[in-house]
């Protein structure tokens, strides 16, 4: 998930989830306030200045799993070896992994190109940049 800093509803729901922020909270009361305020403004000090800050933060596997699933309607076999691909794995790997062939790998990947319109790997690890 990506959110720029000046974004004080998504720097806000991020705080909330945050167990750093929780166990600071603990001790101090006012802690995911202050930092919601904190990271905002320093946020808006730097766009000010021509830079904007996005936050980056990992999301849980399976969350990224069903995203590429919802978005290109893949099987969640066939999005597991997109993303598997798109991080940097080889099919020989992922067969492996998942105690397949490498001639079902294959077949999913071609499922893949046909449901995606990916022609090759570098095509198909482009598209899912951003998942």
């Amino acid at each position: 998930m990506r959110f720029k800093g000046t974004d004080t509803k998504a720097v806000a729901e991020h705080v909330a989830n945050s167990k750093v922020v929780a166990d600071y909270a603990r001790l101090y009361p006012s802690a995911p306030r202050r930092t919601v305020e904190i990271v905002t403004s320093i946020a808006a000090d730097y766009e000010a200045d021509g830079i904007t800050l996005i936050f980056e933060v990992p999301d849980a596997p399976a969350d990224r799993i069903e995203r590429v699933r919802a978005a290109f309607g893949l099987t969640a076999s066939e999005a597991t070896l997109a993303l598997h691909l798109a991080d940097g794995g080889d099919m020989g790997s992922y067969a492996e992994t998942r105690g397949i062939s490498r001639n079902t790998a294959r077949n999913q990947l071609q499922m893949v190109f046909d449901k995606t319109g990916a022609r090759r790997q570098v095509e198909l690890v482009k598209l899912l940049t951003d998942f």
